[in-house]
């Protein structure tokens, strides 16, 4: 459903909570499908409510 509104979108904000599956489990190819997603509408991703260094190594 979001895909016709990319060509629109200047970024994407996720909160990094979304991607936690559970308390040792993150859900990163997910988030590494977004990025080439939306890297090819050059389309800039924002990462919200990081809070610690997992979160940060998920999120590069």
């Amino acid at each position: 459903m979001l895909q016709r509104y990319l060509p629109y979108i200047t970024y994407l904000k996720f909160n990094i909570h979304s991607f936690n599956k559970s308390a040792n489990h993150w859900i990163d190819i997910t988030l590494a499908q977004w990025q080439r997603r939306i890297a090819i509408f050059n389309i800039e991703m924002i990462v919200g409510k990081i809070e610690d260094t997992n979160q940060v190594a998920l999120v590069n």
